[in-house]
């Protein structure tokens, strides 16, 4: 929160004078309020940064354009994004910052949400390839997200866990907590869909320590879907709905409708339909449907 706070306030101190350096500060604040979850603070900050570099074509108007393919994506919208080359080449540009790079991690992401994997491999690739050699601090959410895909996508349980437990080892390094957080976060999600309660249950506690220190919403939200997931798993449904349906609440709060990140709610449905309540299932498997 106070990252986000100090980015908004150093931008409306410049905007009268410099409005493109404002533009510039309010994209790294639409970073700060997507670790927070604040979906819907995102995208109206990402609209105030583009108010603000209307017609700049240069390196603030490549950041805004950025800010909105992320907001747009998790929002559920469906605006032209930017492409693989537009992304990698802000990564090769002099002006490009660590917080920029991460930005271009979660824009990579972005891609793997709208089932665009080619892009996402591109420019996942040479951000992995750029952290292995000049940018270490920039490797472990790298991995995170490739670790994510190798899970989503059906690759191997171990390619997966490998990415995130190097991750989570080097981002601990690193001192940089949202990181590892994210990482444990997701690797739960792996224990949960192998069963392995034991394994499971020791990384929702980790990650349960780390975001009582972070505040990081994105953590959390993964933890609550792999907590609901490993209840369904071991045949606890109602404990999985009581989880999933209080997840699925706060991401509508959050402002999240892609259903390429709601994927808790196809548990949800399963969860509903093993406790008897299979017109409830129906309305959740519509609403996922629909979005999709």
């Amino acid at each position: 929160p106070e990252a986000l706070a100090a980015f908004r306030a150093t931008a409306a101190e410049v905007r009268t004078n410099d409005p493109l350096r404002a533009a510039s500060l309010l994209t790294d604040a639409v970073l700060s309020a997507l670790q927070l979850g604040r979906v819907t603070d995102a995208q109206g900050i990402a609209a105030e940064a583009a108010e603000l570099a209307r017609g700049a074509d240069g390196w603030v108007g490549k950041q805004v354009r950025l800010a909105q393919t992320i907001t747009d994506t998790l929002a559920g919208g469906d605006e032209p994004r930017m492409s693989a080359a537009e992304m990698t080449a802000m990564l090769d540009d002099v002006n490009v910052s660590s917080l920029t790079t991460m930005s271009l991690v979660v824009g990579a992401a972005t891609s793997l949400w709208a089932e665009d994997y080619e892009t996402f491999d591109v420019v996942m690739g040479a951000i992995v390839a750029k952290g292995r050699g000049t940018a270490p601090g920039e490797l472990p959410l790298a991995l995170v997200y490739r670790g994510h895909k190798a899970f989503r996508t059906g690759h191997t349980w171990a390619a997966a866990t490998a990415d995130l437990t190097e991750a989570a080892d080097l981002a601990a390094s690193f001192s940089q907590q949202t990181v590892t957080s994210h990482a444990v976060a997701h690797h739960a999600l792996i224990e949960a869909s192998r069963g392995a309660e034991a394994a499971c249950r020791d990384l929702l506690r980790r990650g349960e320590e780390l975001i009582a220190d972070t505040g990081t919403v994105s953590s959390a939200v993964h933890l609550r879907e792999a907590t609901g997931l490993l209840a369904l798993g071991l045949g606890d449904a109602r404990g999985a709905v009581s989880t999933l349906r209080a997840l699925d609440t706060l991401m509508a709060q959050l402002g999240v409708n892609e259903p390429n990140v709601t994927w808790h709610r196809a548990n949800l449905a399963e969860a509903l339909a093993a406790v008897g309540r299979g017109d409830d299932a129906r309305v959740v498997a519509d609403a996922l449907y629909a979005n999709g």
